[in-house]
């Protein structure tokens, strides 16, 4: 054994003392801040809280609990407790406080440094605590509790555990550097993290400091330099912005800078960075983990993604087993619209995932509408499928026609065909018709749920599955209606834009903003009429304010008659709209009827003062002001325009409506399949397949 490896490491380094044999007590990120110090790179002065400060003060009874999955959130909780009130032994804060004193006068900033953190294979940026503008001893000793607390934050715990990673292994060294007062902050990629391309140096900066920017709050300018020659490839402004909040000296500077650190490690870096008075310092280099292949970015740096529609109902990443319904759904759907219209395109390529988050290929849009005849503005009209937002007049559309699109043509007979059955959908009673097409689905919906029953067979329970996604997607005699919906928003956007100057969409959408006969608006209203009942009772809502659950709170709602009366205005409301959550179409999310508590809670918010958020006066108001509008937009046209307007309008406004409830109906299916899921996950975990019932959301459709 070596000296060095002998020698006891110190409570405390400063950040030009450590060198490799240090670096199982100083984590990779304080390790890498020391290499690059000794390099004279521009590295804010600090020190190092070494591993040997960490209080171990996890007991055999915390890993047992941390053991079991019922108890992690609340064990985690309890540790990371402990840590944020222990007393720090008096002589190590003495030496803190000397090596605070021998930074200087000043704020300084505390960063985590896990022994598990951003190694070769792996990164956990972002995964634990960075403190900053720490003022005094007092300050410096809470924010290094916080970063050792850090270590057993949820999220870090899960990381671990997904990964391989001993968590009775995992240590929390702590950083103390200089703060740096930035002026500008970024991040500096010495290969492109989104093409792969190593011959590329990608700064994205943005005024103040840089956490925002890390954390993806905010977004930053980002700017593309070669690699070789310095010079710039490309360049994205944030809106409002016509320079780069960087000079070109510190442009140059911190290409220069890239390429010197990834000399250093011999590999890719991701490194944070600031702006103070003209100099630049470089807080923290790590490897980038995940390179795509160059070779297969040109077609994809050519594709222009928007989930402004898709992101409605699926604002996060899908589990695999949400991906392989909904993507077969998709597909199925998207080949019965094309056959109406009689289009050959892969249905697949209207849509793509990025980052695990579904989004529509505005590409694809464009590649179908140009290959109908006549005229148009692919590109506006792509902006429209996708989702209208201020992004798009970043992006040149009409500069993607006809490169990177996919192929697609029309076959005109199939085409005709298609057409006269879209006129006939067209044909008067469509709303009569919708309803009672919707009518048919929630029955079939309601039918299965009667049907269920968890003590099914395994057989029976796989068929029941099976039969409720066909139900749910397979929408059949709804596909022209939809059709038809999409038609009509597409004229009236269409006429908004040309007849009244409307290019934003503005007016368009507040002509069918507040629109009536929305199902899932409708829990809302439904939501404050429960309220409602609250206010004007006092003894029930002192029942109601006084309970924290709603497994307590049933029984003493039975015990009165006025407490029956809400139960079954309640049971009414989850019966209606029980299926609804946040990201519906995700069959990992839990449903209201699922979590009563958080229903009450919404109750609750109404509670203070009913009338001052009462929706349905709102509602009326918003019809109020919407026909006014109407009325504007029409003294704007001549009568026989002001005709076809009208008659537009009022066709949009129903296709609105169309729409949404079919979507409220598949979301009610969804609901379903997710009860039939946990069962399902139930019966697993009995066989010892799974840990929990909820990993099998983790699943592939085909997997069961």
């Amino acid at each position: 054994m070596s000296q060095s490896e002998s020698r006891p490491v110190p409570l405390i380094l400063s950040l030009d003392q450590i060198d490799s044999s240090h670096l199982p007590s100083v984590g990779s990120k304080a390790f890498n801040l020391s290499r690059m110090t000794v390099e004279d790179f521009p590295i804010p002065p600090g020190f190092c809280l070494t591993t040997q400060t960490y209080p171990e003060i996890l007991s055999k009874e915390d890993w047992d609990s941390l053991s079991e999955d019922a108890k992690q959130e609340s064990q985690l909780h309890s540790i990371r407790d402990r840590f944020s009130h222990i007393l720090v032994d008096p002589a190590l804060q003495s030496e803190i406080g000397k090596h605070l004193a021998g930074l200087g006068p000043g704020l300084v900033a505390v960063r985590s440094s896990a022994t598990a953190e951003d190694l070769p294979d792996r990164s956990s940026a972002g995964q634990y605590e960075s403190i900053l503008d720490v003022e005094g001893i007092d300050a410096c000793l809470d924010a290094v509790r916080r970063c050792w607390a850090s270590l057993w934050t949820d999220r870090a715990y899960v990381y671990r555990k997904a990964n391989g990673i001993d968590h009775s292994v995992a240590k929390m060294a702590v950083i103390v550097q200089k703060m740096i007062a930035a002026e500008v902050s970024g991040v500096l990629f010495t290969a492109d993290p989104i093409s792969g391309n190593r011959d590329h140096i990608v700064i994205e900066a943005a005024p103040g400091p840089g956490e925002a920017i890390v954390q993806g709050k905010v977004v930053p300018d980002r700017i593309l330099i070669d690699k070789k020659t310095g010079g710039i490839v490309h360049q994205a402004l944030v809106s409002g912005r016509t320079e780069f909040c960087l000079l070109k000296e510190s442009i140059d500077e911190l290409s220069a800078l890239a390429a010197k650190v990834e000399d250093l490690f011999g590999c890719p870096q991701d490194i944070e960075w600031s702006l103070e008075s003209g100099r630049i310092w470089l807080l923290q280099a790590r490897p980038i983990t995940v390179l795509p292949d160059a070779n297969k970015a040109d077609w994809e740096d050519h594709q222009v993604y928007s989930n402004v529609n898709a992101g409605e109902v699926m604002p996060d990443v899908v589990t695999p087993m949400t991906r392989s319904v909904i993507e077969g759904a998709l597909q199925n759907l998207f080949q019965v619209f094309f056959n109406i219209i009689g289009l050959e395109m892969e249905p697949m390529a209207l849509i793509g995932r990025v980052a695990g988050r579904f989004y529509f290929n505005v590409n694809a849009v464009i590649a179908m509408l140009i290959s109908i005849p006549g005229k148009r503005n692919p590109a506006s009209l792509g902006k429209v499928f996708g989702g209208y937002t201020a992004e798009f007049e970043k992006v040149d559309l009409e500069g993607l026609i006809p490169a990177y699109l996919p192929p697609a043509r029309i076959r005109w007979r199939k085409a005709i065909w298609g057409i006269l059955r879209l006129l006939f959908s067209l044909r008067p009673g469509v709303e009569r018709r919708v309803t009672k097409q919707l009518d048919l689905i929630r029955r079939k919906f309601e039918a299965i749920r009667d049907f269920y029953r968890p003590d099914m067979s395994d057989h029976a329970l796989c068929s029941l599955y099976n039969n409720t996604i066909d139900d749910a997607f397979n929408i059949g005699d709804m596909t022209p209606l939809m059709a038809v919906s999409l038609v009509y928003s597409a004229v009236f956007f269409g006429l908004c834009s040309r007849w009244l100057g409307d290019e934003k969409h503005t007016l368009s959408n507040r002509l069918l903003t507040g629109v009536g006969g929305l199902e899932d608006a409708q829990s809302g209203f439904d939501l404050w009429d429960l309220a409602k009942i609250l206010a004007v009772n006092p003894e029930l809502l002192t029942i109601v304010q006084s309970e924290q659950t709603f497994k307590s709170l049933r029984p003493r709602l039975e015990s009165n008659e006025s407490g029956k009366a809400f139960l079954a205005a309640w049971d009414t409301f989850m019966a209606q709209h029980g299926h609804l959550c946040r990201g519906e179409i995700e069959l990992a999310n839990p449903r209201w009827a699922e979590q009563p508590e958080r229903i009450l809670d919404m109750i609750r918010t109404f509670l203070p003062d009913p009338e001052a958020s009462n929706p349905h006066k709102r509602r009326q108001q918003s019809a109020l002001r919407r026909e006014e509008l109407l009325v504007e937009c029409q003294k704007r046209l001549n009568p026989l325009k002001r005709w076809i307007f009208t008659k537009i309008v009022r066709k949009a406004q129903l296709g609105s409506r169309v729409r949404e409830n079919i979507k409220n109906r598949l979301v009610y299916g969804v609901a379903m399949m997710r009860q039939v899921l946990l069962e399902l996950g139930k019966r697993f975990v009995a066989r010892g397949l799974i840990e929990s019932p909820d990993e099998v959301f983790f699943l592939l459709q085909s997997e069961l």
